[in-house]
């Protein structure tokens, strides 16, 4: 069903705010992401695919 889905929505996209700039670019599900939630400190966020998984991100912490 997902063979050809363009890899730009196997990822998210983490932005600077202060500077507009690309921050990070999260990569690690195999189907398209379905979700993605804050804490509400925002020090850490969780995206969820249609590959069944759900990853927890520190956001201070990946890398690009």
């Amino acid at each position: 069903m997902f063979e050809n889905v363009n890899a730009f929505f196997l990822q998210a996209v983490l932005w600077n705010m202060d500077t507009f700039k690309l921050n990070s670019t999260l990569e690690e599900h195999n189907f398209l992401i379905t979700d993605v939630r804050f804490s509400p400190s925002s020090t850490r966020l969780a995206t969820s695919s249609f590959d069944k998984t759900v990853r927890i991100w520190e956001a201070d912490n990946v890398s690009s």
